[in-house]
Parts: C-alpha cells; sequence; structure tokens
C-alpha cells in the first residue's frame, strides 16, 4: 500500500547517494564528504553494475527488511516464550508506517533500522565463550557506522547490556570483548573528528543553530542562535516534544493524527517497563539505553523536518510494549 501511495522515492537524500553510487563506479572513490554513509552508495553502484536498476535497490531493502522482521519476531519470542506476544510485536512492527515508509525511500533509514534488529538479535543470542560471535558483533557495528555515522552509537548500550548481562562468565574473555567493542569506538570517533565532520556537526548545532522543527538552512524562520542556557534548554524541551510526539505544525491535522497512532505503544511501553525489568534487567537496560542515546544524539543536534531520526528507536518501543500487552493480559498469555 506504501508502495502504491509514495512508489519509489528517489530523490531529495537519494539523489546524494546516487551520485555518490555513479562517482563509485566511474573512479572507484568514495565521496570523503559522506564517507561514513558509504556502504549505502556501494550498494546502489553494485546493483547498477548488474544492470538491474534503482528498482533493484528497493527489492533489496525489502529482502534485508524481511529477513530484519523474522528476527524481530525471534527476539520477541526469545524474550517474552510466548508466540502470541512474539506474533503481536511483530504486527505492531509491520503495521507502523512510521518504520515502513523508509523502505520505498533511496535513503539511509531502511537498512539502518533492519541492521539495528538484526545486531540486537545477534546480541541477545551471543555465546559469551566464542571469540566469533564477539567478531561478528564488531563488524556489524562497523558496518552500521558506515551505513550511517549514529551506528557508533551502538557501542554505548552494547557495553551496558555486557555489564549487566552474563556476571558468571569468564571475566577475563569478557573484559576483552569490552575492550574490543571500545576499541572499534575510539577508532571510528577519531576519523571522524579528524575529517571535521562530527566536530563541526556537533559544535555547529551547539553554538550556532537551535533548531525546533527543521533543518538548520531548511527555512529561517525555523532557526534559533543564542548563547542564553535559558533559553537552550526551553528549545531543547522543544525538540524533546517534537521528536516523541512526531508531531509537526506544517503537517495536516490528518498527517498529524495518523502519526499519533503510534501513542499506544508508548503507554504499553511505559507500562511494560517493570516487567520487562523482571524479566531480563540486561535487556531492558540496552533498549532504554538505545532509545536515550540515539534520542538524545538528535535532540542536541537537530530534528529533521519529516522525522525519520526517530524511525530507529520505534521498534524498540515495541519490543517494550510486548511486556506491557504481557502484563494487562498476564492470565490469558500466563506461560
Amino acid at each position: 500500500m506504501l508502495y502504491f501511495h509514495y512508489g519509489f522515492v528517489t530523490n531529495f537524500e537519494g539523489l546524494k547517494y546516487q551520485n555518490d553510487a555513479k562517482e563509485f563506479i566511474d573512479s572507484f572513490k568514495l565521496n570523503t564528504d559522506r564517507l561514513f554513509y558509504s556502504i549505502y552508495p556501494i550498494i546502489i553502484a553494485t546493483i547498477l553494475k548488474l544492470r538491474i536498476g534503482l528498482y533493484g535497490v528497493l527489492v533489496f531493502q525489502l529482502i534485508i527488511n524481511a529477513w530484519a522482521t523474522y528476527r524481530f519476531y525471534c527476539i520477541a519470542r526469545k524474550l517474552f516464550s510466548n508466540m502470541w506476544i512474539a506474533i503481536y510485536a511483530t504486527c505492531i512492527l509491520i503495521l507502523t508506517f512510521q518504520i515502513q515508509i523508509w523502505n520505498f525511500h533511496l535513503y539511509t533509514e531502511s537498512l539502518f533500522i533492519s541492521g539495528l534488529i538484526i545486531y540486537t538479535y545477534r546480541l541477545i543470542t551471543i555465546n559469551f565463550f566464542s571469540i566469533k560471535h564477539f567478531i561478528y558483533l564488531g563488524i556489524l557495528v562497523l558496518i552500521l557506522s558506515f551505513v550511517r555515522p549514529t551506528g557508533i552509537l551502538l557501542i554505548i548500550p552494547t557495553l551496558v547490556y555486557f555489564i549487566f548481562s552474563h556476571k558468571e562468565k569468564s571475566l577475563s574473555f569478557y573484559r576483552i570483548s569490552l575492550w574490543a567493542l571500545a576499541a572499534i569506538a575510539v577508532v571510528i570517533v577519531h576519523i571522524l573528528y579528524s575529517a571535521g565532520q562530527f566536530y563541526e556537526f556537533v559544535y555547529r548545532a551547539w553554538n550556532n543553530y537551535w533548531v525546533i522543527w527543521a533543518y538548520s538552512g531548511f527555512s529561517d524562520s525555523f532557526v534559533e542562535s543564542t548563547s542564553d542556557t535559558h533559553r537552550v534548554i526551553k528549545l531543547l524541551s522543544y525538540r524533546k516534544l517534537y521528536f516523541f510526539s512526531m508531531l509537526r505544525p506544517y503537517y495536516s491535522d490528518f498527517h498529524n493524527l495518523l502519526m499519533m497512532t503510534f501513542y499506544p505503544v508508548y503507554v504499553l511501553a511505559f507500562i511494560g517497563i517493570i516487567p520487562f525489568w523482571r524479566k531480563n534487567k540486561a535487556m531492558l537496560l540496552f533498549v532504554v539505553t538505545l532509545i536515550a542515546v540515539f534520542s538524545m544524539f538528535s535532540i542536541l543536534t537537530f530534528i529533521n523536518w519529516h522525522g525519520r531520526f526517530i524511525a530507529p528507536i520505534l521498534p524498540f518501543f515495541i519490543l517494550l510494549s510486548g511486556a506491557g500487552i504481557q502484563l494487562i493480559f498476564k492470565n490469558k498469555f500466563a506461560k
């Protein structure tokens, strides 16, 4: 249905990735200005070289999305030990258009969201005695960091998960894994800093542009510049509200109402926090930390005008809501 309404959106952000893909095909060089988005144009270039066309990228994204959806079901099945809760969570994931819409855009969001889900599945099924599993996790973090640079933020919730799980396992191996993940983080952040992208991005956002609803430069009417602490806190509060509400003053009333269809998931997620804590403390802390880190990064920098930056964390609210459903219908969904 989304395809028939939107088609496959290849303009706007998609034009940048097409240009980068063509440059990679012609000169086998990557655009250094978007180095940490480079995996996506490489995928586009590969598909174009196979003479499949851009719709091949759409098919590829849908295949990865299907795989991630299955893994999401596996995550829910493992966490809740109940098939019906897992089916509920998976159905909500499929029906959440704020997530699924990006499968039909030539943007990095589709692969990034799917990658986060697949990574989470590998994390909760990790064998703490297998070095191969830790290497695999490190590779996934590295890949996601070159799909979108915010992939590096996975390091933080991952470390939290390791700290609060499997305490009975080998402490030496445990420490090695933490150091390995930390090393990956240091290397990538150093590269970002050296390239000037990460530092400039944060510096400009913190010192010059306080954007409530849109990109800095998207519309001057949405740009605020201030050094007043009280004003900064107020603007950050606005941005937090608009980030999680997914509402925008320039959306139609109907569009804003559609965004509000996700609100019951928020409520169920809040209800599910305590039972989730009792069931799997480490996983709850992973989910909450991931949501906090990704949302705070957007709130401290800028909020995209169409709200796509919240999409990667929505599946994790859905996971939390599964615990809420299980609590509400505890007799029906008893083990």
